[in-house]
């Protein structure tokens, strides 16, 4: 009997000590292997600290070292995964929102949603749908239903964030629920902090701080952002932003963290490998109250270099001025005469011909960097589309400048000399079932008169003797329908008229179209930057050069030059010196005695110029196109403009004009900058 409780009592031992054992294996692989990563960050957290040193990013300054975008420093309130409490979270948004409200400060919220007397979408207007599918097509990513309304859209994210069936107001229900969204959207996680608030007073940081045992996991920290020092070159410069989750295994590849500022658009991202600073980090020993009481390892942060810009933003602010000015001015005139929907948007661009380098690329409209998110909502639903960079992104087709480039393919063909003349009657008659007319009757032309009354019967009769394949091949020479090589993306190709544009868009290109594409019609379609580049070619002698915003890369630290970039020459035109003296004469006239003498006849300084009225196929309006070079005895600047729906390119040569008034003023007649002094490096 003594045996049996004898071996009864080593059983139960023997199973108390094997469910000891089960429970803490099971404990173990808990803390190791299920929830391994969360612990090691906490233990790390509790005996060590990673404090990040933050490798700054370079600077923007244009062409003279003035600076464009500087880093300033400012609080920031993030969220820190390792000590968020997940059970608390709803609730320490609401107090955090209240503490931030109170202060009259403002954070982060990316709900594409309105709380007011109904819900509805913030994106209501002409791209409704396509944001709405946006939207479903991120949601999708985060495993969220599509929706179909913001009501539905909200009832989804309730009872995601188990909002349903608590004490929360509905408004307050509404704020928990756009944070949540924001930070899931963000990728908050382990590797990813998420920033709540950005640019909070000293006050409200050190407020918060005091407060931490009622906000865990909200922390505040000291951080960098671009501040803008002009209002001008918005498309230029670009901006940057957080990674988004969609983008990071792009960046991860290259060593970015998850929570990572980059460029999103402009030079910002054209230039990131060059801008971007890679931070360091110290591990750090604290005690108990996280005073830091030791440094234990260092790895030294990288700051990013500057970029010097080719722009000088005074002429960008001169070009941006005069092209508002104008387009404003032919709305005015335009509406009194009873017309509607003119002179819409526009672009010019103004390049240096010995280099390719541009010195200004103006938009209109443009927006503000310094308001952008506060805009984004305005701007994306604008039916002027801001965003757009109509330079290098905008088609447009030539009208009458294009003659220039067809007068060089016939002079260099051999068609017509200099001096060979047409006599215009008025109507083109080769072809029975196509006889365009031109707009006036100016007897015996040559090439160079013709340019300057614009002949169309002329340049009928070259273009369809010289053929479309060789107005093709030389207006490519000349950089046309071809990207410039332009820094910044989003660039167009364009393209030039011919059977190969024709096929591009399901036509077919016919003997007669050769009539429409000779005076810049039919399927030309440039952008402005294109048309500067190929003025600038022209005015140089026949060297195409690669356009650039890029003069040069300095270090951040000492200014000191580590990179310039030299000019790249994208092709030789190997157009002779008789041809392009002879179109250049043309220009001239054009800008003293043809369609622009209204605007430069008495100009101090002599140029070259063309115009051009582009029909647009809408309600029998033009786009209103001016190309031009200066001075002409020594070229030094190329500028094209387009206004849509200019009407005429003498009703927009005055933006050049402007623009050409503030460079003269500001160089010399060698190119050189007046007034800048000290800052020249």
């Amino acid at each position: 009997m003594e045996k049996d409780r004898t071996k009864l009592k080593i059983g139960i031992a023997a199973l108390l000590l094997v469910a000891f054992c089960f429970a803490s294996i099971s404990r173990l692989y808990n803390l190791q292997i299920v929830n391994g990563d969360y612990y090691r960050q906490q233990s790390i957290r509790r005996l060590y600290g990673l404090q990040t040193v933050e490798g700054v990013r370079g600077e923007i300054q244009d062409r003279y070292g003035r600076p464009l975008v500087v880093n300033r420093t400012i609080y920031v309130i993030r969220f820190s995964y390792s000590s968020w409490k997940k059970t608390e979270q709803n609730d320490v948004i609401l107090r955090l929102v209240k503490i931030v409200d109170e202060a009259g400060q403002s954070y982060h919220n990316t709900l594409p949603v309105e709380n007011g007397k109904w819900l509805r979408f913030n994106f209501t207007g002409r791209n409704t749908a396509t944001r709405l599918e946006s939207l479903n097509s991120v949601n999708e990513r985060l495993g969220i239903p599509a929706v179909s309304t913001a009501n539905e859209f909200m009832q989804v994210l309730y009872a995601r964030y188990k909002l349903d069936n608590t004490n929360y107001t509905a408004g307050e229900k509404f704020t928990i629920a756009g944070i949540r969204y924001s930070m899931e959207r963000a990728g908050f996680s382990a590797t990813y902090e998420y920033t709540f608030a950005e640019d909070i007073t000293a006050e409200l940081g050190a407020l918060i701080s005091e407060r931490t045992r009622e906000l865990p996991g909200v922390e505040v920290e000291v951080d960098s952002v671009r501040s803008y020092e002009t209002e001008y070159a918005a498309h230029i410069l670009g901006r940057v932003g957080p990674i988004y989750k969609e983008e990071y295994e792009q960046y991860a590849e290259k060593g970015y963290a998850m929570n990572a500022i980059v460029g999103k658009d402009g030079i910002e991202k054209a230039m990131e490998d060059t801008l971007r600073g890679i931070d360091g980090t110290n591990t750090i020993e604290t005690d108990m109250s996280g005073r830091i009481t030791n440094v234990i390892e260092k790895q030294a942060a990288v700051a990013g270099s500057d970029v010097m810009l080719t722009i000088d933003i005074d002429l960008q602010q001169a070009a941006e001025t005069a092209l508002e000015k104008r387009i404003l001015e032919l709305r005015e005139q335009n509406t009194k005469k009873g017309a509607t929907n003119d002179a819409k948007g526009g672009a010019a661009v103004v390049v240096d011909v010995k280099s390719g380098q541009v010195l200004a690329s103006a938009n209109y409209p443009s927006y503000s960097l310094s308001t952008y998110s506060q805009d984004y909502n305005e701007l994306l639903d604008d039916a002027l589309t801001p965003l757009v960079n109509r330079a290098i992104a905008g088609k447009y087709a030539p009208g009458s400048t294009y003659k220039v480039a067809v007068a060089i393919a016939a002079l260099e063909k051999g068609i017509i000399t200099p001096s060979t003349t047409i006599y215009d009657q008025h109507k083109y008659t080769y072809y029975p079932g196509y006889q365009p007319v031109c707009g006036g009757w100016h007897g015996n032309v040559n090439v160079a008169s013709a340019l300057r009354v614009s002949c169309n019967y002329f340049f009928y009769d070259i273009g369809r003797r010289v053929g479309i394949n060789a107005i093709v091949d030389y207006a490519s020479r000349l950089g046309l329908g071809k990207k410039t090589g332009i820094e910044l993306d989003g660039e167009v190709t364009g393209a030039v008229a011919g059977p190969e544009a024709a096929e591009a868009v399901g036509q077919h290109f016919y003997a007669g179209d050769t009539l429409a594409a000779a005076i810049g019609q039919s399927y030309n379609q440039f952008t402005p930057a294109q048309l500067a580049n190929y003025i600038a070619t022209v005015a140089n002698g026949g060297t195409n050069y690669k356009l650039t915003l890029i003069k040069s890369v300095k270090d951040y630290s000492t200014g000191a030059t580590i990179s310039i970039n030299e000019p790249v020459v994208n092709q030789q035109t190997g157009i002779s010196a008789t041809t392009i003296n002879a179109v250049k004469e043309g220009m001239y006239q054009v800008a003293k005695a043809g369609t622009a003498a209204k605007v430069f006849a008495d100009y101090p300084i002599s140029i070259g110029a063309k115009t051009g009225s582009a029909e647009t196929g809408v309600n029998g309006s033009s786009d209103g196109v001016f190309v031009c070079f200066a001075p002409y005895d020594d070229p030094q600047v190329a500028i094209a403009v387009v206004v849509e729906k200019g009407w005429q390119g003498g009703q927009v040569a005055v933006i050049a004009r402007d623009i050409l008034d503030v460079y003269f003023d500001l160089y010399n007649v060698n190119g050189e900058r007046n007034d800048i002094g000290s800052l020249i490096k």
